[in-house]
């Protein structure tokens, strides 16, 4: 998809228990968007830190092809994500058939691609 992604494997942090606050600040250094599963903590670090490169948060997808889109499609339309929260989730789809068609179960896995998206810039402080 075209995107340079640094993890923070590959940064050489990882489980090295560094606080949340000092990954942002990181990534905000390197002037690198972060993406994570760790949704109230980075929530909140948007709410109370509005300087850095972007936060996209995600829930949990087994299909890391499908939430990589999801992530895509979110994000291409925008020039910057500096001081932007995008939330990211997987639509559930449910079936009421005890045992769903095949064409019904191959809907639902290519719609599964669907997601609600939610941008939101953090407020300029009052002067």
């Amino acid at each position: 998809m075209g995107h340079d992604v640094l993890t923070s494997h590959d940064a050489g942090q990882s489980k090295r228990k560094i606080p949340d606050e000092d990954v942002l600040r990181y990534s905000h250094s390197e002037r690198r968007a972060l993406l994570t599963l760790n949704r109230k903590h980075f929530v909140r670090l948007h709410e109370t830190s509005p300087a850095h490169s972007g936060i996209v948060v995600c829930t949990v997808d087994p299909d890391y092809r499908v939430q990589a889109t999801r992530i895509h499609a979110a994000i291409q339309g925008l020039e910057s994500l500096e001081g932007i929260l995008i939330r990211v989730s997987a639509v559930k789809f449910h079936s009421v058939a005890e045992n769903p068609s095949p064409q019904l179960e191959a809907a639902a896995k290519a719609a599964v691609f669907v997601a609600r998206i939610s941008i939101r810039r953090r407020p300029a402080p009052s002067a």
